[in-house]
């Protein structure tokens, strides 16, 4: 998918750019959930990565 991929957290996506479900998002927003540290790496959203980065360091966020 071409656009920016949004990480989620409980359905919500970490950089707070919408309080809508990603089937309502605007074309060219996506989404992955955010569960385990390999899932960062397909984030392209700059907020969303960085509020995952911070979990991950936190302990929020697991390596597998």
């Amino acid at each position: 998918m071409q656009g920016t991929i949004h990480g989620l957290l409980d359905w919500q996506p970490l950089c707070r750019f919408t309080r809508e479900m990603p089937n309502d998002w605007p074309e060219g927003h996506g989404a992955v959930m955010v569960m385990e540290a390999g899932e960062i790496d397909e984030i392209t959203c700059t907020r969303c990565r960085e509020e995952a980065g911070l979990m991950l360091a936190n302990g929020v966020l697991f390596c597998t």
